[in-house]
């Protein structure tokens, strides 16, 4: 094992979101410190693989090397059926990437929707040996801890356990060990999930699980956590307002109209931060 490195998996306008991202990233690594980033693309522009290249240069971080890559070849195996317009097949990359990059020690996929807000180096400790992911507890799947198991979601098992994949840190070794890339197929091409890659690694490696603090995977915004949160779940929202406080890694989850791009308004100080280094790395020198 060789390294650690930062995995995104994007497809066509979504290199934006993976660039300001990865721009985020750098401004918070430490200078000296190497990492590699991968970027694994799909309907691109070849000019956007030169600028998600330069970033790293742009926020003086000359140690910190960008590299594309294009699909896993064992993609072509899996039933084009299980796609939507919001898991496109490309959510399902993830699930083979360490068997491509199988030479770093800890592999840390992000959702390209997401913003650094801290250093993330120490995270890459956190994931002990014996087990195969780090993950952060769905938000939303927090708020329903005590209610009937499957009475929300039927592909959820347990509400207290179910873990967000949009940030998963990956024991690569252990991970290529548990299953091979054709039983990983053969799982994906025999289910039908609403949250089909999420899912599928839910269930797959349950109790192969180290969970994260909540402030590595920040899910929601602060309408959300003081009404409907509060309301609810009273007991889980005091974790995650207390999370609130020191986030690492803000992850904007889809909810109607309330992505940073998809309103006027500013709504908080992540939204701010987000447009601020959307605005430096978009607006860059060529």
């Amino acid at each position: 094992m060789s390294e650690n490195a930062v995995l995104f998996t994007v497809t066509g306008g979504h290199v934006q979101l993976t660039g300001t991202a990865i721009a985020s990233l750098c401004t918070h690594w430490p200078v000296e410190t190497p990492l590699r980033i991968l970027v694994m693309l799909d309907q691109y522009l070849e000019q956007d693989i030169i600028w998600l290249k330069s970033i790293p240069k742009q926020f003086l971080r000359p140690n910190v090397n960008v590299d594309v890559w294009e699909k896993p070849p064992i993609m072509d195996q899996v039933h084009p059926v299980y796609e939507s317009e919001r898991y496109p097949s490309v959510v399902l990359w993830r699930l083979f990437a360490p068997y491509m990059f199988s030479d770093t020690d800890r592999l840390l996929y992000l959702d390209n929707d997401i913003l650094i807000c801290d250093n993330i180096l120490p995270l890459f400790d956190q994931l002990s040996d014996d087990k195969t992911l780090g993950a952060v507890n769905d938000f939303q799947s927090l708020l329903y801890v005590g209610a009937k198991e499957g009475s929300v979601w039927p592909e959820v098992k347990h509400f207290c356990s179910y873990f967000n994949s949009g940030v998963l840190l990956i024991n690569t070794a252990k991970y290529i060990n548990t299953y091979t890339q054709d039983q990983l197929v053969e799982i994906i091409n025999s289910v039908n999930y609403e949250f089909l890659d999420q899912t599928i690694l839910n269930n797959i490696f349950e109790g192969q699980i180290t969970y994260l603090p909540l402030q590595y995977n920040y899910q929601k915004d602060d309408e959300w956590l003081n009404g409907p949160a509060a309301s609810q779940n009273s007991e889980q929202a005091a974790k995650i307002k207390e999370a609130r406080e020191k986030v690492v890694i803000r992850h904007f989850v889809s909810d109607h109209q309330k992505l940073p791009w998809e309103h006027g308004y500013l709504q908080d100080e992540f939204e701010r931060k987000f447009w601020q280094t959307f605005n430096l790395v978009k607006m860059q020198k060529s």
